[in-house]
């Protein structure tokens, strides 16, 4: 027994001398780079029922990798509503590394109760050309297919403090065409709420006012996805009728903003819409009678002026034609031509307040006499004329 220990004395010796004069190395195995890689993120952990959250579904596949076919599965969003937001990119690749292509899938889902909320895993299926032989003993190239699928995500989904069906941060507008109207004239209202959130379970604004009636229009929302939110805008549009004065009341809305855990009311002003005065009106009506029998007495009294000047013009137009007469043929000529004008508006005079177009051609034919304003004699309009005038007889 003492030669045994001493020989395991002297072993134990030998082996700690090797081990302090030669340098173990311990070589690190590198991890295999995986070829693809298949992941879910989400923008939120936490969110209230109804919030928005964002899901992007990543795919990463090396650009080495041959690929024949593949097949893919969505993600399963039991309880929420989904809406995808990326269809416009839905067939591109965004190049990442040297090495991978990179695809993404984005989603908006709307948890819709409280609790911790799965979303479960996307599945694809890829296929990758094999060489195998057939029952002949031919190489044959065949898919050899091989299942990647995604993480899961848990979500902690809390209840609102209150039943609201906006959700996120809101804006509110409205105005009128006009804020005066006749009796019974119609006046069109616009609302306008703009914001960030969700709008889904909004279904639109009820307006009642007493003294009117309020026909309303189906509402319009409209959505643009931009910077990881959701960007809307919703319009509704009204109708409102009434044989007076009236009110648009105050359009209150009650939102709930989740960044700051808080409710908050947006509201509109107030619209006075006034009917105009039918005294008013009417003075405006009796001014602008008033005002045209006014002119009329002038235009009366310039008829006047004008008749005595025509009838001294005719005197005076008589006694030169008699003087040139005698010397000028040709003046004879130009004379009895203006004669035959004259005679024409002496015959239309007495008839200028019973026709407007006697009236027209009268003063034409005046200022072609007495102003040198040419005006052109249309013979069968006039014949027209003097029928009318002997028909009224």
């Amino acid at each position: 027994m003492k030669n045994l220990g001493r020989i395991f004395f002297i072993l134990m010796i030998s082996i700690y001398f090797t081990v302090a004069g030669d340098e173990i190395k311990i070589e690190k195995v590198k991890k295999k780079e995986s070829d693809i890689e298949f992941k879910i993120f989400s923008n939120k952990k936490e969110a209230f029922i109804g919030e928005p959250i964002i899901v992007t579904l990543r795919l990463k596949i090396k650009k080495s990798l041959e690929i024949v076919d593949y097949r893919f599965s969505p993600p399963v969003f039991n309880d929420f509503w989904v809406k995808r937001v990326d269809e416009e990119s839905s067939g591109k690749y965004l190049l990442d590394t040297p090495k991978y292509l990179v695809k993404e899938l984005k989603y908006v889902v709307f948890p819709q109760k409280s609790g911790v909320l799965k979303i479960e895993p996307a599945i694809i299926k890829i296929a990758t050309p094999d060489t195998t032989q057939d029952l002949f003993g031919v190489v044959v190239t065949v898919p050899k297919w091989r299942e990647v699928k995604s993480n899961v995500i848990d979500v902690v989904v809390k209840p609102l403090p209150k039943d609201l069906s906006l959700i996120g941060d809101f804006k509110i507008k409205a105005y009128v065409d006009k804020n005066e109207i006749e009796k019974n004239e119609p006046v069109n209202l616009t609302v306008e709420i703009t914001g960030s959130g969700n709008m889904e379970n909004f279904e639109g604004i009820d307006l009642n006012i007493t003294e009117a009636t309020v026909f309303k229009d189906h509402p319009k929302k409209i959505e643009r996805f931009k910077q990881d939110e959701i960007k809307v805008k919703f319009i509704q549009k009204f109708s409102i009728v009434s044989d007076k004065s009236f009110t648009i009341p105050p359009i209150k809305i009650e939102y709930f903003d989740p960044k700051k855990s808080k409710i908050f009311e947006i509201s509109t002003n107030a619209i006075k819409i006034k009917k105009k005065d039918s005294r008013k009106n009417n003075e405006e009506e009796a001014y602008t009678t008033t005002k045209n029998k006014s002119l009329n007495k002038n235009q009366d009294f310039d008829f006047y002026i004008f008749l005595l000047g025509f009838v001294s013009g005719v005197i005076i137009t008589f006694f030169i034609f008699f003087i040139l007469r005698k010397h000028n043929k040709k003046s004879y000529r130009f004379l009895r031509f203006k004669t035959q004008k004259k005679e024409l508006l002496n015959r239309l005079l007495p008839h200028i307040d019973k026709s407007k177009r006697v009236e027209d051609i009268a003063q034409a034919l005046y200022e072609d006499i007495y102003f040198g304003k040419k005006f052109h004699i249309d013979k069968k309009e006039i014949n027209n004329v003097l029928k009318e005038i002997k028909d009224s007889k």
